[in-house]
């Protein structure tokens, strides 16, 4: 922002670091309690200047508030993205373990029948075979739930371009805000 505005000129100051120290003077954030952020810039004009000079701050207002904008939106993007991205990694290193882990839980339980054929008469043999079918059964239903996941981090990551919504796109002030000129007369009168 200093140096797409050339601030340093603008200000009147010696480096990035003095602009920055105006700038933050002339700019406020806010973030109420809905999380909306507000973004106020007001550039304001030496004690006597032109209307030419006003004009230049009004619209030096406008368009420093409106690169804040821009510059959140690219930064809120590029974190939705990537915070997308690492869920999706997840789900799908989740789900190709579980695909892994299914076919050990059905592999257990084939092995298990071909080796027992004949287990109705022993109450040990049937409570493995159930052990070996709720294991099938739990690895199924993970299974289901991991493949819907995985599908809605991958649609996810796709629609993290849609973020954030700007209520009232930046404008110039109507009014001046600085110098005060009523005060200035006043001040002068009683001085």
């Amino acid at each position: 922002v200093i140096n797409k505005f050339n601030l340093v000129e603008f200000y009147e100051v010696e480096n990035n670091e003095k602009a920055q120290e105006a700038l933050v003077e002339d700019t406020n954030f806010e973030i109420d309690e809905e999380g909306t952020i507000r973004i106020n810039t007001d550039i304001k004009t030496g004690w006597f200047h032109s209307e030419e000079d006003e004009e230049l701050c009004k619209a030096l207002s406008k368009d420093i508030t409106n690169d804040f904008v821009v510059k959140l939106d690219e930064i809120n993007k590029r974190l939705k993205s990537e915070e997308a991205k690492q869920y999706r990694i997840f789900i799908e290193d989740r789900y190709n373990q579980n695909i892994k882990d299914l076919e050990k839980s059905e592999e257990k339980l084939k092995v298990f029948r071909e080796k027992n054929r004949q287990i109705e008469t022993s109450p040990a043999l049937l409570l493995e075979e159930q052990r070996l079918n709720r294991d099938v059964d739990v690895q199924s239903g993970l299974f289901i739930t991991l493949q819907n996941e995985n599908e809605l981090a991958k649609i996810e990551e796709v629609e993290t371009s849609i973020i954030f919504n700007i209520l009232d796109p930046p404008e110039a002030p109507i009014e001046r805000s600085y110098p005060k000129r009523k005060l200035s007369v006043i001040f002068s009168i009683i001085l």
